[in-house]
């Protein structure tokens, strides 16, 4: 078979939030010392990466222990230049984020697997909500017309599974009636494919226990992490759900290297599995071809993980007043994957620069005013760098369902990623050279 590219969306919601103080309301003490106590403790922790760093010597000390234990453990990405296999690029410790954000992002997840599940499985709805990107982007309309034909063919195989990942940044805001911060945690995209590095999200959490264990720090405020487990078992059970002992599983992984060997012995596939995303930029090669193995798999009996129709399934809403105060929101291709996105007084430039049918082909999102904390930054052949770095957090969630009857026969959260970038910047992604895989310190 020729190059194969399973393209999976990424899916945005508008933004939702909840909000969480410095203080905890439920034990809210009246007595000003006690309450100036708690605030200087929170700081304390925020910037406890700075506090436990001796000198440069320590820094220096720190970085290589951390570098060689990713080299010796597998925390390591191949070059797409060389065959030289480096570090991934991490922060020396796990960056603090509040316990209550971090929590509630995580209870909801369940709930966003089966919100995506009978969105993706309702297809009038996705026909009205695409309506308008389909005559502008040529790229969505040809995945949109794979969906349609197979809508109206008839569905060969009604199980799907949907491996997903909500992502959450935190808004600061001033409180001046309790004086103090709140922090709201914000939705701002959910990813229903390019769900890749499960695998460096566990070493990296045992890396930065690892960090804290050697500065004397609570290694409890640091969370487990084992996404790549939850993935590995519904993969199992989707491939259970085939019931044929001797179907494979197939994995595609690399957009760039694919080859499959025609099997003479005529065992099916079970499962087809991709962590490529839909809303990457369409194939340079071999196009047309790649959207008819597309088209043929989703045609096929195998379960897809995910559909095309659950990786397509997004919507996004329009904000009105970023003409007049641009800096509050940050303008998104429909087909971002990082390093594409118009921010301040590049959104009215581009409103001016699109025509109205480009315009329909990007979404204005509101820019968040994120929490900040200090950090030490590693990538491969250079030095430790100390920065202010804004948190990321992303929430894995995994779900195998029936789109034709709606049934659900799995549907679990379990793991997290998170990435830090530096404070200044506005893109953040890790693979476009901006972000750093990260952990999170819970306080």
């Amino acid at each position: 078979m020729s190059n194969l590219t399973i393209f999976v969306v990424l899916f945005t919601f508008s933004a939702s939030f909840f909000t969480c103080s410095t203080t905890n309301p439920s034990h809210h003490n009246s007595d000003e010392g006690e309450n100036s106590s708690k605030k200087d403790e929170i700081k304390n922790i925020q910037n406890y990466a700075s506090d436990v760093v001796k000198d440069e010597k320590h820094l220096g000390e720190l970085a290589l222990y951390a570098i060689e234990w990713a080299h010796n453990n597998g925390l390591v990405l191949l070059s797409r230049e060389t065959d030289i296999v480096e570090f991934a690029p991490i922060s020396l410790f796990p960056s603090p984020f509040p316990r209550r954000s971090f929590e509630k992002a995580l209870s909801v997840q369940k709930d966003m697997n089966l919100l995506y599940f009978r969105v993706a499985s309702d297809y009038e709805f996705m026909a009205e909500a695409f309506k308008d990107l389909i005559p502008v982007d040529a790229h969505i309309a040809k995945l949109w017309q794979i969906v349609k034909e197979v809508h109206e063919e008839g569905i060969r195989q009604p199980f799907t599974l949907l491996i997903q990942r909500a992502d959450y940044m935190l808004n600061v805001v001033e409180n001046p009636s309790a004086g103090e911060e709140q922090y709201q945690i914000k939705q701002v995209e959910v990813n229903g494919g390019s769900i890749c590095g499960l695998g460096l999200k566990r070493r990296n959490s045992e890396l930065h226990r690892q960090m804290l264990r050697k500065v004397g720090m609570d290694v409890s405020a640091s969370p487990v992490n084992q996404p790549d487990v939850a993935l590995v078992e519904a993969l199992h059970m989707a491939w259970k759900q085939f019931g044929d002992p001797n179907a494979l599983l197939i994995l595609h992984l690399d957009p760039e290297d694919f080859s499959l060997r025609r099997n003479s012995d005529g065992r099916r596939v079970a499962v087809v599995y991709s962590n490529m995303s839909a809303l990457g930029y369409a194939p340079k090669l071999h196009y047309d071809v790649q959207m008819e193995a597309r088209k043929m798999i989703e045609r096929s009996t195998a379960i897809k993980a995910p559909s095309l129709a659950i990786g397509i399934s997004c919507t996004k809403k329009i904000q009105q007043d970023a003409m007049e105060t641009p800096a509050n929101y940050v303008l998104k291709p429909n087909r971002e994957c990082g390093g594409n996105n118009y921010f301040d007084e590049q959104i009215p430039e581009a409103f001016q620069k699109f025509t109205p049918e480009e315009r329909k082909a990007h979404i204005l999102m509101q820019k968040l005013r994120p929490m900040a904390v200090p950090n030490y930054m590693l990538r491969p052949l250079q030095e430790p760098i100390e920065a202010s770095v804004v948190p990321e957090l992303g929430v894995y969630g995994f779900l195998l369902g029936n789109m034709v009857d709606g049934s659900v026969q799995h549907n679990v959260q379990q793991g997290y990623h998170f990435r830090s970038k530096f404070a200044h910047l506005n893109e953040g992604g890790i693979t476009a050279g901006f972000g750093f895989y990260d952990t999170a310190y819970l306080f």
